[in-house]
């Protein structure tokens, strides 16, 4: 399949957000782990929720429109 020249800012806008969620997640499993002792399981929780959404494909605001499945222009 061949890819089109207006994909590569969506797909580096995609990995730049994907690499940003994984490295706060990693920090606040970091700290998490540091605190554990004097209750940081939420900071790992947090960290590891961060880390699994960072797998996801946004579905808002990628391509040409912004709008939310709900609204529709007449």
């Amino acid at each position: 399949m061949l890819q089109m020249d207006n994909d590569k800012p969506i797909r580096l806008t995609i990995w730049i957000s994907r690499l940003v969620r994984w490295g706060l997640g990693g920090l606040f499993i970091a700290i998490g782990i540091l605190y554990f002792n004097k209750d940081g399981w939420p900071a790992i929780l947090f960290g590891t929720a961060m880390i699994i959404t960072g797998f996801f494909r946004p579905k808002r605001c990628i391509g040409d429109s912004c709008e939310l499945p709900a609204t529709h222009k007449k």
